[in-house]
């Protein structure tokens, strides 16, 4: 796998044609695609907290968000992170992609920042999340010279806001790696699916 290959795969839910991984066996095969983990990378999760993904899979959702992080150093100077979800609305949890604050740190994040992304239901606004994650990157005092990724994890049924295809363009026309990961409580739509990650 090349860091600019769509990265797809089912997360702990059953879609035909894929096999379900567990959070830390995707979160390895991930982290070994990009760069040096310690080194300045800015990373945005897009998390959908929509109907058809079902509060059991939203956990297991939040559980892969640790996993991933757990494998990053988590720093002003190395790792940011950010987190966009979305059901009916897209919403900003939190952003410390600007944050110099000794606070900015993977103890923080475990602690105080992701208990508080709630599990909401309703639609599906994936191009509402990936609108704010590029909002989120074309402010003033993210960093110019790090890595930028986006990881969207969703069944790909988006049904809210409109085809998030041109959102993707501009994500990936500023450099962004882009990662779709599938989980659902009916299934995955990989087609949409695959067309939330890099192709080339």
């Amino acid at each position: 796998l090349v860091l600019t290959s769509l990265f797809v795969v089912a997360l702990f839910s059953s879609a035909e044609g894929q096999s379900a991984m567990s959070a830390a066996v995707a979160a390895n095969t991930l982290t070994a695609s990009l760069p040096t983990p310690n080194r300045a990378i800015d990373i945005i999760f897009a998390l959908d907290r929509s109907g058809s993904v079902g509060s059991s899979n939203y956990n297991k959702i939040i559980d892969f968000v640790k996993a991933v992080l757990s494998h990053f150093s988590v720093s002003p100077t190395t790792t940011r992170v950010a987190v966009v979800s979305f059901g009916s609305s897209s919403k900003v949890e939190f952003d410390l992609l600007r944050s110099s604050s000794s606070n900015n740190n993977k103890c923080e994040l475990l602690r105080t920042y992701i208990p508080t992304i709630k599990y909401t239901g309703g639609a599906t606004n994936t191009r509402g999340a990936l609108d704010l994650a590029l909002t989120l990157l074309k402010k003033s005092g993210v960093r110019s010279y790090s890595t930028k990724v986006v990881f969207t994890i969703t069944d790909g049924k988006w049904n809210r806001g409109g085809d998030p295809a041109s959102v993707v363009r501009d994500l990936q026309n500023r450099g962004v790696y882009m990662y779709a990961f599938g989980i659902g409580a009916w299934g995955i739509n990989s087609n949409r699916l695959s067309g939330l990650g890099n192709k080339d």
